[in-house]
């Protein structure tokens, strides 16, 4: 499990795998020299009483440019796939996803101006084969800029305000989306514990931001960086309240491979005491962790070890892994990797 692909998940529930070109794939994150890759087909198992037991299949496929323009993944109730095309800058211009196979389920199209920032994204539902309706769409309202932020403002067909602020770097530093009829209203602040390159004049960046954040990414930093070959990382995330109240803070640590080593999560509750979290990595020299160290919020801990073994294909990309937890053998993910022929 890649820890520096997963950090902004906690924000939903707890650490949890996210599949597709749009939720972020944690078993794809890692592949060697991605361009000459065509495709990948990933097949979990979980063993039961020395019996494989297949969970789910996911299959990747990539573009010349080693983009993903195809994904999807099975289990045995459930089937979801993304396909994706792009316009001559590389942007997303169509997304068509589907929850069933064979069968379009909604069409996504995002429209950008003259200087490549995002205008418009209609949200289309398929009523019937080659037929679909428009059922949302979010819109560019205006943009303010200072010497150190960019802030742009963008209005949802259902009644929703959102706001972005981008550093000089085009990194999401504060995010604010309310819908007054609703008493809906959410507020993160992102700090970075490292920047790595500068603000590109494409607003790439700022573009997948505005798209992460409407049903794109569940990961509103790792997601991009792994489209965009960045490796910013975030250093703190805080969550607040509409009155402006301090919520949850999550701190992060890194070691120098920027994998994730220590989380401290903080959270505030109605009488104001603070309830603190603590969790420690370690990780082996995969990048995979091994162990996790969990501090309640009452002093309790808690350890979870975990060993794995890796097959390796010509390339030095995993073709096998094998988890085992407690000296016994409890998951087996699989890798079909194809090549480009050159």
């Amino acid at each position: 499990m890649k820890l520096n692909a997963l950090i902004l998940l906690f924000f939903v529930t707890s650490i949890h795998k996210s599949y597709g070109q749009f939720t972020y794939d944690e078993y794809i994150a890692d592949l060697m020299d991605q361009k000459n890759i065509s495709s990948v087909r990933i097949q979990e198992y979980n063993i039961k009483s020395d019996t494989l037991n297949k969970q789910s299949e996911s299959k990747f496929r990539f573009d010349s440019l080693g983009r993903i323009f195809f994904s999807s993944k099975e289990t045995s109730y459930s089937f979801t796939s993304d396909s994706v095309i792009y316009d001559k800058k590389g942007n997303y211009k169509t997304i068509y996803k589907s929850r069933e196979k064979n069968k379009l389920h909604e069409k996504i199209a995002i429209i950008y101006d003259d200087k490549n920032e995002i205008e418009l994204i209609n949200y289309y539902l398929y009523t019937a084969p080659n037929q679909n309706t428009l059922y949302n769409n979010i819109s560019f309202s205006k943009k303010i800029e200072n010497d150190e932020i960019t802030t742009k403002y963008f209005d949802v067909k259902s009644g929703i305000q959102q706001e972005f602020h981008f550093n000089k770097q085009g990194l999401l530093v504060k995010e604010v989306k309310q819908q007054k009829a609703y008493l809906y209203y959410s507020h993160f602040e992102y700090e970075y514990a490292n920047i790595e390159s500068s603000s590109p004049s494409d607003h790439v960046f700022e573009n997948i931001c505005v798209l992460q954040t409407n049903r794109f990414y569940i990961d509103v930093l790792n997601g991009r960086n792994a489209f965009t070959n960045r490796k910013d990382l975030l250093g703190k995330v805080k969550r607040f309240g509409e009155k402006g109240k301090l919520l949850e803070t999550y701190d992060y640590k890194y070691d120098e491979k920027g994998n994730l080593i220590e989380k401290i999560t903080e959270k505030t509750s109605e009488d104001d005491t603070i309830k603190r979290a603590i969790s420690i990595y370690k990780l082996d020299k995969h990048n995979s962790m091994i162990q996790q160290k969990y501090t309640f919020p009452n002093g309790r801990s808690k350890v979870y070890n975990l060993e794995y073994e890796y097959t390796y294909d010509n390339n030095n990309n995993w073709i096998k892994r094998v988890e085992y937890r407690r000296g016994e053998k409890r998951e087996v993910i699989e890798r079909e990797i194809k090549y480009k022929k050159n």
